[in-house]
């Protein structure tokens, strides 16, 4: 399995690593993970976990700085609400589809 992240402006960026940190911590019990960026990720999500918005806020996050400067505060929070969403997107084929 591969989780590619998207960044920003070709850097890593916290809340991508986040949200790879929550995946590897949701399916890790079903596979070997053997990779120090894997582990990393989900020793911060584990850390944030509890308060994912407290912690990008308390480190001071790039995209946190950013999009707060737009007004984005409610976006920020329910891109962080985690389990919001009843649809997986799959890729194959070069294509984009829903799994039913």
């Amino acid at each position: 399995m591969i989780l590619g992240c998207a960044a920003w402006k070709d850097r890593v960026n916290l809340e991508d690593t986040l949200f790879a940190g929550a995946v590897i911590n949701s399916i890790k019990e079903h596979f070997n993970i053997n990779c120090d960026s894997s582990r990393m990720a989900d020793s911060l999500y584990q850390e944030a976990r509890n308060d994912l918005y407290g912690f990008m806020k308390e480190k001071n996050a790039s995209h946190y700085q950013r999009l707060t400067g737009y007004g984005l505060e409610k976006d920020i929070r329910y891109c962080l609400t985690p389990d919001s969403a009843d649809v997986l997107v799959e890729y194959e084929d070069g294509k984009l589809f829903a799994r039913k």
